[in-house]
């Protein structure tokens, strides 16, 4: 589906911001001159720029070239956006989190969920625990995210920290890459923290499924604050890898997740919640573990499989393509 999409379209990548402050006439002369050159360049433009600067949109609407936006975080300013979602012809959202945010341009909104690629998550084979320093007797939880604040590592550390004499044999696996000067933080906290050797800090990687495959469940702490989730590609995954997953009530995750059957959502604020759903994890038993996740796997491929997200992307470019012929 992929491949017959690709051979039928010209894509082209562009990246477009303006380097002047928005008030100045340089910018607005950037904005007019950038529509002139490419009045008639393209049928249709699809923007994936998570930033708020309107010049690239704004570019097209003036060239008279329709442009999809797609927001990708739920970090929004109503003034802030106004303009470059005002001059889109239609605005993609990946979450019900997303859509009720921008209600205000509800007409041109929609709701495509990220699709991922379930047989590489699905068939992939897992890795031997031993090259980790893990066992069976291990309850092992990966978070694969940016080693960024509001991601939550932190405070999963913290809430390890509390909870440890309680999960004796639970290990942290922290799959992402972070400055490494935030990175070096964390790594430093759980030293003090007394749960260094419970922690495997794995930097960025390009083998996730596999190590997902090891695992027995996937966590994602993100913080209910600042740029949320606005959907949670990286739970999917999981799912699709047969995995339970626990995640915070932070946008996109609340409609991924449901509480006690494909895994756990908890309250997103302090680690209270997280201490909570540490222990749970840990103490539910391996064979029921393995049943929530398989029905993670059944939700995964029916929802976000990438084929049914390739089909309805194709549906709105014919659509937009249709309505600019008539």
């Amino acid at each position: 589906m992929e491949s017959k999409l690709k051979s039928k379209l010209k894509v082209i990548e562009l990246s477009i911001r303006s380097s002047h402050p928005k008030k100045s006439f340089y910018y607005w002369r950037e904005i007019i001159k950038f529509a002139n050159s490419q009045k008639g360049s393209y049928d249709l433009v699809h923007s994936f720029d998570w930033s708020s600067d309107p010049f690239e949109v704004l570019g097209w609407k003036i060239a008279l070239i329709p442009c999809i936006v797609e927001k990708t975080n739920l970090s929004y300013s109503p003034l802030k956006w106004l303009l470059k979602l005002g001059s889109a012809k239609k605005i993609v959202c990946l979450s019900e989190a997303q859509v009720e945010q921008l209600s205000f341009f509800q007409k041109k909104v929609l709701k495509i969920p990220t699709g991922i690629d379930i047989e590489r998550f699905e068939k992939t084979t897992s890795y031997d625990r031993a090259k980790f320093g893990l066992s069976t007797k291990h309850k092992v939880l990966i978070s694969v995210a940016h080693l960024v604040p509001v991601k939550g590592h932190k405070e999963l550390l913290y809430a390890l920290s509390n909870v440890k004499s309680l999960v004796p044999h639970l290990k942290l696996i922290f799959a992402g890459e972070g400055s490494s000067e935030y990175t070096l933080k964390l790594k430093e906290l759980s030293e003090e923290l007394g749960v260094k050797k419970l922690v495997h800090f794995l930097g960025a990687r390009n083998d996730i499924p596999s190590l997902m495959k090891m695992a027995d469940g996937k966590i994602l702490a993100t913080r209910n604050e600042g740029r949320r989730e606005a959907f949670g590609a990286a739970l999917v995954e999981a799912m699709a890898a047969g995995l339970p997953v626990i995640a915070t009530r932070s946008g996109g995750p609340e409609e991924i997740v449901e509480h006690g059957y494909t895994g756990w959502l908890i309250n997103s604020y302090g680690i209270r919640p997280l201490e909570s759903a540490l222990v749970e994890f840990y103490n539910t038993p391996k064979d029921k573990l393995v049943k929530m996740g398989e029905k993670g796997a059944e939700i995964a491929k029916i929802r976000y499989n990438k084929n049914q997200m390739i089909k309805q992307y194709a549906s709105l470019y014919r659509s937009i393509l249709r309505e600019k012929r008539i």
